[in-house]
C-alpha cells in the first residue's frame, strides 16, 4: 500500500478535550463524533509512536480512534496512559457505532495500529459502545509474515462500558498468528441509580 506520510512521533499530553455540543440518540441532531477518524481515501501513514498521556476525553459519541482508509496505516508503538474517558453516550438505540479503537484490514489495506498497543492506568466511565478493540473485516489473503497484534490492557477501571447487547471487549473475526493479548489488574463495574427499572447484568 502507498505510504505518503512517514512520521516519527505524535504525542498529546496534559490536555482536557470535550465536545459539549455533542448530541446523543433521541435528539434529531445526534452526531457521530470521534476523537480521531481518518478519511476513507486518505493517504497512508507510517508512524513510530503515538502516545496520549494525562489527558481527558469527553463526549466521544462514535468512538475514539478509527482507521478506515484505502491505504496502509501503521503505528509501531501506540500508548494510552493515565487518561480519562467519560460521558461518551449513545449514537444509536443499540448503543453501537464504530468502536473505541477500530481498524479495517483487508487484502489491499495493511493496517496495523495494534503492533505494540498499551492501554494503562486509565478510567473509562459511562461509555456505552459495544466494543473496545475491533477490526471488522476478515483479510482476504494471508497475513504478512511480520504482521502481529500485541495488545496490553492493564490497571484500568471501566465503569458502565459496554452496556449494549452483544458487547465484546475484543471483536476480531481473525487475528494474525503469534499475536499476544494481555489483560490484567483491571476493574470492570456496572452500576445504575436506585430508581432505574433496568438493572445491570
Amino acid at each position: 500500500p502507498l505510504i505518503a506520510l512517514d512520521m516519527e512521533t505524535f504525542i498529546v499530553e496534559d490536555i482536557d478535550f470535550g465536545a459539549p455540543l455533542a448530541k446523543n440518540v433521541g435528539d434529531p441532531a445526534a452526531i457521530n463524533s470521534y476523537f480521531m477518524n481518518t478519511y476513507g481515501n486518505s493517504m497512508g501513514v507510517s508512524m513510530q509512536e503515538m502516545r496520549f498521556t494525562n489527558c481527558s476525553f469527553q463526549d466521544c459519541i462514535g468512538g475514539f480512534f478509527r482507521v478506515p482508509g484505502s491505504y496502509g496505516y501503521e503505528i509501531e508503538n501506540f500508548t494510552v496512559e493515565n487518561c480519562d474517558f467519560y460521558n461518551g453516550g449513545y449514537y444509536s438505540t443499540s448503543g453501537r457505532r464504530y468502536n473505541y479503537f477500530h481498524t479495517h484490514p483487508d487484502k489491499s489495506v495493511r493496517q496495523n495500529i495494534f503492533k505494540n498497543f498499551v492501554f494503562r492506568e486509565c478510567t473509562v466511565f459511562d461509555n456505552s459502545l459495544g466494543r473496545f478493540f475491533s477490526h471488522n473485516n476478515n483479510p482476504k489473503e494471508d497475513w504478512p509474515a511480520d504482521f502481529r497484534y500485541n495488545i496490553t490492557v492493564e490497571n484500568n477501571t471501566f465503569v458502565n462500558f459496554g452496556r449494549s447487547n452483544g458487547c465484546h471487549f475484543f471483536y476480531m473475526r481473525e487475528y494474525p498468528g503469534g499475536s499476544t493479548f494481555t489483560v490484567k489488574n483491571n476493574l470492570f463495574v456496572k452500576a445504575c441509580k436506585p430508581e432505574d427499572t433496568a438493572r445491570p447484568i
